[in-house]
């Protein structure tokens, strides 16, 4: 099922809850369109994480669930999965999160080990859960810090503040 992860863990790392300010659909036309924008952008380490090293920079990608796999998130799968809710409201939504860290040093950027997280969105009528699993890496980004980091962008990337972190 598209959006689904058949094997997501029932020992999770961290569990946010949010208030929606906005109806299912928009917030999950929002998510995705955040998830696009953040995608291969290259990211200060500042108010995400600890830095690995002095000099170090980071890229997000996300990856939408299908039944057993994930697939790059691009605006194709977005518009299918927006198709897909507009006729059945999204209950639930799998994204992996890969953070990938690089060192800088004259010009040259070094791969260091990737984090790979795997997200859950419970969406309701005005409330949003979401529920992160740290698949493997060197847990620079922890689990806590994924939510907070994501509702910021989400509320970035919509003309209005639509989420509201009620616990973490």
């Amino acid at each position: 099922m598209l959006g689904v992860y058949n094997n997501f863990p029932q020992n999770i790392h961290n569990a946010a809850a949010y208030v929606t300010s906005a109806s299912s659909q928009r917030v999950q036309q929002t998510l995705l369109e955040t998830f696009i924008k953040l995608n291969n952008q290259t990211l200060k380490p500042d108010g995400i994480c600890i830095p690995p090293t002095p000099d170090c920079k980071l890229i997000i990608e996300f990856g939408v669930a299908q039944g057993n796999s994930f697939t790059f998130l691009d605006s194709q799968e977005k518009d299918g999965l927006l198709k897909a809710a507009k006729r059945e409201p999204l209950k639930i939504l799998d994204i992996l999160c890969v953070v990938r860290y690089y060192k800088i040093r004259n010009e040259k950027t070094t791969p260091l080990k990737f984090d790979y997280y795997i997200l859950r969105f419970k969406f309701n009528s005005n409330t949003l859960e979401m529920y992160v699993f740290h698949e493997r890496g060197p847990m620079h980004v922890t689990p806590k810090d994924i939510p907070r980091f994501l509702a910021d962008k989400i509320n970035e990337n919509s003309r209005r503040k639509i989420l509201k972190i009620t616990s973490l």
